[in-house]
This record gives C-alpha cells, structure tokens and sequence, in this order.
C-alpha cells in the first residue's frame, strides 16, 4: 500500500508512539464530548487525559502542525476495547494518509487548477468504478462552506478518489494473482469498487469505499476532504486538502487467506515462516497454508525388556516407530 504513495510528496512515519493525549485522539478532529468512541468501554486510558490511540487520526493535528510534506502516511497499532474473536482483537493496525496543498504555493493561488494536474499524473486503471451520488450534497454530504469553492471540493475529492483506486486495484490485483496460483477454489470475478456517501468528524464531503471480492463485500477505507478548522487549529490555515484511514489487517488477511486475526499475535513458526521474505517479493503472495492449533509436543519414551536384546530388534522397534508416527 505504501508504494502507491511515493516519496518525497509523501513521508512515512511508523514509529509514532501510541499513547496520546485525548485531545490528539478527540478533540483536534472534531470528536463531541458525547461521541460513544470516548466511553472507559470502547478505549484504554492510562489517565484522565492520556489513552491508547484509537486510530492512526490522532497524529492528524500534529503532522499537519509539523509542515514536513505535502503528503503523509502513518502506519501503527491502535487500540480498542473490543471482543477477541476471529475479526477482532483489542490490538490492530491501520494506516493513515493526507495529502494537501498549500493556496499561497500555487500558481494564481488556484487551487483547483493545481489539483487537477496532479490528478492527470496520477496512474490509470481499467476498472469499472460505480460512483452514483454527487461530489457534496447541501444535507447529506455538505461542503464546507465559507472555506472550500465548489471546484475546489470537486478537484480534491477526485484526486482523493484516484489515489485510493489505484491503491486498492494493486492490492487485491496482488491478492487474485496469489488466488489464482494457489486456491483451486478460489471463483474468478470482477472486481468491483462503489463509493459511498459517509460521515467523519473530522472529514467533509466524507467517502467509503467498498469492494466485491471473492464472493464477499467489504468497507475497505473511510476518506474525504478534511475539516479546514483542523488545518487552522494546526497553523497551515493556508492548506486544504484529503485523508484516508484504512485497516491494514483486514487486507493482511484478505491478501494470504489468513482466516484469523489473532494469528498476527502468534509466535508460532509455522506461520511466521510462511512470510519470511515476503517484503522482499511483494509479486510473490503467498497464501497461508491451515496448521493444527495444536503445536508439536515431541516426548522421550523409554521401554525394558526382559532378557537379552534380540538378534533382531530393528524388527521389534518398527511396529513401534509406525505407531509413534501415527
């Protein structure tokens, strides 16, 4: 995923530590005092104004303040409070991204016109997207009004969109490239990517986008253009521009066909070995190949026999050596 976001208009920050403030996590995105996400149910706080960060978001504010590029992507562990099952894990990872651009940068300080040829830079695809609402919507979609021009929305919202298409069509091309080779089971469909209207707090127009794959729909990311108080708030009040989060495990398992969060936490090497060097050959996917959860117990059995060894005993030994095989 990262390749599609290349440098220098992009850095990469993965070490980011996890405890944050709640107004990194919260308040600097717009979150009410209401909103359900800051319950003791759903987060880990470590004190009254410090937790475990619920989303990559919560290093928005602050990377924004730090002006370093036009574009980021941050790459961690979040945490929530969430049942442990085969979907979920109080411990995940997602990747978050931005891109703006700067209104006093630009030739005429047009905006629109300097997205647009960045858009044309953008790589192509020959996938059919199905994108059937409008850019924004006065009720259900609004423009941020007063800070953003109509063409402006439309120009950023349509880079947005084709960066994350062609992420998404690299990746799962991967993953049916992988299916294909390795899964005599595996149905060979279209692919198939709608956008949908959405709401954040921290993003408006807001966008899902969701993607039919091996018989199954899925919500791969949320998006859209962002709030322009956090870009005052940060002090850029001249940048406007998109960002993204997605859910970098759910992809891990779409991409190897691992049926099972919780695999990512074990430290068995029979699956660690699986994708040893897997980032070396990101054309070579691999797909995860099922293991008992039992792992080997290897044990020394002694026996005595009564009298003299036989002449023999190679032939005594093997019924046993076939049982212990079993």
């Amino acid at each position: 995923m990262q390749s599609n976001f290349p440098a220098p208009t992009y850095r990469y920050y993965d070490d980011l530590s996890p405890a944050v403030t709640t107004h990194q996590n919260f308040d600097s995105l717009g979150f009410p005092a209401d909103h359900p996400g800051r319950a003791l149910s759903d987060t880990y706080y470590i004190s009254d104004k410090t937790l475990l960060r619920t989303h990559t978001s919560a290093h928005q504010a602050d990377t924004f303040r730090a002006d370093e590029s036009d574009g980021y992507l941050v790459s961690a562990d979040v945490y929530r409070r969430d049942a442990i099952d085969k979907s979920h894990y109080p411990v995940f990872h997602q990747m978050e991204g931005a891109r703006s651009w700067d209104r006093s940068k630009v030739p005429d300080g047009d905006v629109a016109a300097a997205v647009w040829r960045d858009v044309e830079k953008l790589p192509k695809h020959n996938i059919v997207v199905e994108d059937p609402n409008p850019t924004f919507h006065d009720e259900r979609n609004p423009l941020q009004d007063g800070h953003h021009s109509a063409a402006e929305a439309e120009a950023i919202a349509s880079h947005l969109k084709r960066s994350l298409e062609a992420m998404v069509v690299n990746v799962f091309s991967r993953a049916r490239a992988a299916a294909l080779k390795g899964d005599p089971n595996f149905v060979d469909e279209p692919l198939r990517m709608p956008w949908v209207e959405a709401y954040f707090p921290f993003t408006s127009p807001s966008y899902e986008l969701e993607v039919y794959y091996d018989g199954d729909w899925l919500e791969v990311l949320g998006c859209g253009v962002v709030k322009q108080d956090i870009y005052i708030n940060a002090g850029v009040p001249n940048k406007l521009g998109w960002a993204f989060g997605i859910g970098i495990d759910r992809i891990a398992m779409l991409l190897f066909k691992i049926p099972d969060i919780r695999l990512f936490w074990s430290r068995d090497d029979r699956f660690l070995s699986q994708f040893t060097g897997v980032s070396d050959n990101l054309d070579a996917l691999k797909r995860f190949v099922p293991f008992s959860k039992y792992p080997p117990c290897p044990k020394d059995v002694s026996f005595w026999l009564r009298g003299p060894p036989p002449k023999r005993a190679t032939l005594k030994l093997q019924p046993m050596r076939t049982m212990s095989w079993k």
